[in-house]
């Protein structure tokens, strides 16, 4: 099943996050990174399901073909109104997972923020 491609705002606000917790990773926990769209092994808890939630934490990456994290720390989800019961299922599942501390929604409220906003032309 095809799905169209996440919103440029979805996808700002997933960018500032995944840059926002890795300057605080290389500061407070270098061993871990986070990344946009990684793939996770639940194995156990739900079987034939490998989400990708929009920014995970997890040991940092050294395979250069790995697609998938065992372990993962942080699971994140930038939502609007319309993707609240699918984020449901969702964030019951990250957190049957052992190592899963946190599970962090971000609920976009409004999509033409600031920072989507074109600059102003100077003398317009």
């Amino acid at each position: 099943m095809m799905m169209a491609p996440p919103t440029f705002a979805h996808q700002r606000i997933a960018s500032n996050l995944e840059r926002l917790l890795n300057d605080a990773l290389e500061t407070f926990d270098p061993a871990r990174a986070a990344y946009q769209r990684g793939g996770l092994n639940l194995k156990r808890p739900v079987a034939n399901y490998d989400p990708e939630p929009d920014v995970v934490v997890v040991d940092i990456v050294l395979a250069p073909d790995q697609h998938y994290a065992d372990r993962f720390y942080l699971a994140a989800e930038a939502v609007s109104g319309s993707d609240r019961k699918t984020l449901t299922g969702k964030r019951e599942i990250y957190k049957l997972h052992q190592h899963c501390g946190c599970v962090l929604t971000v609920l976009r409220i409004d999509a033409t923020s600031a920072s989507m906003r074109e600059p102003q032309q100077a003398g317009r």
